[in-house]
């Protein structure tokens, strides 16, 4: 895995960590559940029994950073008027499990693969 996520000290002070350690954890217990995914992605730290954890690192505060910037389960019903039908376990745990099944969808994604696909379908197509 080559991304290596960064946080700010707001962050690092608990603001933002723990989405970013729940991702993680939840690679952890992927890897710990099959150990077939080690040979598939060796570069990842869970395939070699270290945790995902270790890929995080932090950064200075950038100018203007806040750390009012983030919503609650709680506040978004009013803000958006509806409610959530996954919680946020259940979702990180599917998406985890989705990008792990859908491992040639990403590597198109992130090669840049896509983009023949994109021009074959929507080159003809006049912008409006």
């Amino acid at each position: 895995m080559s991304v290596k996520p960064t946080m700010s000290a707001a962050a690092k002070n608990g603001i933002t960590v723990t989405s970013s350690a729940r991702i993680c954890d939840e690679l952890d217990r992927a890897f710990a559940a099959d150990p077939k995914l080690a040979s598939r992605f060796s570069r990842c730290p869970a395939a070699e029994g270290r945790s995902c954890r270790s890929l995080i690192t932090f950064v200075t505060d950038r100018p203007g950073q806040t750390t009012a910037m983030r919503s609650t389960p709680q506040s978004l019903p009013p803000t958006l008027g509806t409610r959530c039908s996954i919680y946020f376990e259940a979702g990180l745990h599917r998406t985890v499990n989705w990008y792990i099944e859908n491992e040639e969808w990403w590597r198109d994604v992130t090669s840049g693969a896509y983009e023949a696909w994109i021009d074959k379908n929507y080159r003809f197509r006049v912008a409006v």
